[in-house]
């Protein structure tokens, strides 16, 4: 019988004692080739950097062991880049400061849309 979303919160909950959010997928197992997947879960970890505190972890659907869990150092450079430039782009990789800069561009990108019909 495959593991209870419980049992698989309590096993990252007793793993990464820290945890600031555990996102678990309460959709049915996935099935390819008569076999189940192993079950994916999210850990979001404290760090002052929002791309490197999530933390993939897999599960083994019936036992509940962890087999995989790759923190953020451990990815591709592909992928890494990928995350830093999503928290680039919102302003998050650079917290506070970033926001007043991410929002003041987008005031400002909106003022000259606006003076841009104003012109003409």
């Amino acid at each position: 019988m495959p593991i209870t979303p419980e049992t698989a919160f309590a096993v990252v909950s007793e793993a990464w004692p820290e945890w600031q959010g555990i996102a678990l997928p309460l959709s049915e197992l996935v099935i390819e080739d008569g076999v189940i997947r192993p079950l994916q879960v999210d850990v979001t970890l404290p760090d002052s950097v929002p791309s490197r505190a999530y933390l993939p972890v897999e599960f083994d659907s019936y036992t509940g062991a962890i087999l995989q869990s790759t923190p953020f150092n451990d990815h591709s450079t592909r992928l890494r880049a990928r995350f830093w430039i999503r928290f680039l782009h919102t302003g998050a990789a650079a917290g506070l400061p970033g926001k007043v800069v991410a929002t003041n561009a987008t005031a400002a990108s909106l003022i000259l849309v606006w003076t841009g019909f104003a012109l003409s």
